[in-house]
């Protein structure tokens, strides 16, 4: 029986290899059901994600029009008409490299049809850079002398902060840090903050106890 056209029908008779018809022993019904291809939903570009993350998948729906979906998921590729590859959101770090790949997804029931929705793409922002250098570079200082450490990396509009250890306070930018009078090693972590994504850099710092005083340094810039 061709049929052409999605739908459900209803066979009220039957006949044999000889196109005979015998009333009351050839009669019966049967309804074919036709699966058309699948429906998926228009999906949206992911937010922008910083190198190292995981995107958060746009949702999605998908009608199978009387059909069984027999596998789905989402792919992705370099080029828009490229060949794509299966990946798990949950599962795939992008990095700063795949910047502007695109993504879809596919579903396929169990005629073999598969169907794609429109393709988007992914945006990864890069993780600022940073190196710490410290004046004078051994970094071993006495209480009330100052040192002063500077960050340097690449990109534009960073936003620092710098802190030592417990009990020390923390700033932005220039800012002066009293430490402890007693001779310790002392831990500086800065974060630089680049349209919203961050990297942190560590220096360490020895003290020694300045005794008239009773307090340390440390001048950041």
């Amino acid at each position: 029986i061709p049929v052409s056209t999605p739908n459900t029908y209803q066979i009220t008779t039957l006949s044999d290899a000889h196109c005979s018809n015998v009333a009351g022993s050839m009669s019966g019904s049967a309804t074919v059901t036709v699966a058309s291809p699948p429906t998926i939903s228009t999906i949206a570009a992911p937010s922008a994600i910083c190198d190292g993350q995981k995107i958060t998948a746009p949702p999605v729906t998908v009608t199978q029009n009387n059909g069984t979906e027999q596998s789905s998921g989402w792919q992705y590729c370099a080029t828009e008409n490229g060949t794509y590859s299966n990946f798990n959101p949950t599962e795939k770090t992008w990095a700063y490299s795949e910047n502007g790949y695109y993504i879809r997804y596919y579903s396929a029931n169990q005629c073999g049809t598969t169907q794609y929705s429109n393709k988007v793409q992914v945006t990864v922002k890069p993780n600022p850079t940073i190196t710490l250098t410290k004046n004078p570079d051994d970094a071993q200082i006495c209480a009330n002398t100052g040192i002063v450490i500077t960050g340097n990396g690449t990109g534009s509009s960073y936003e620092w902060t710098c802190s030592g250890t417990a009990g020390t306070p923390s700033g932005t930018g220039n800012s002066v840090y009293s430490l402890p009078a007693q001779a310790n090693n002392y831990t500086v972590n800065c974060t630089s903050t680049l349209n919203g994504c961050t990297s942190t850099a560590t220096t360490n710092v020895s003290v020694y106890p300045d005794l008239a005083s009773g307090a340390g340094e440390i001048e950041t810039e």
